[in-house]
């Protein structure tokens, strides 16, 4: 499973009482670093967390239409496969 980091636009709110002055800044940029489960047409999903029975933790779902760019860490991969790391079925 290939391990990335998945730069991207993150919408900004505010909540709670706030001045009539306040706005939320523009959107900010956000980096997600973790293994890529699913990489659709419209989406990707990338998991936090992966325990050596195959399970998944921590998912979230990203739009494409968010996503600035997704680069593999491939680096990690080799560390992570290095120690021994079983892979599951994608």
């Amino acid at each position: 499973m290939k391990i990335v980091i998945v730069t991207w636009l993150d919408s900004v709110t505010a909540s709670g009482w706030e001045d009539k002055d306040f706005v939320p800044d523009k959107p900010v940029t956000v980096e997600t670093m973790g293994f890529l489960h699913t990489d659709g047409a419209d989406h990707v999903i990338v998991a936090q967390s992966r325990a050596s029975n195959g399970q998944f933790c921590s998912y979230i779902s990203i739009p494409r239409e968010a996503i600035l760019s997704i680069k593999g860490l491939t680096v990690l991969e080799r560390i992570y496969t290095a120690k021994g790391a079983t892979e599951t079925q994608e």
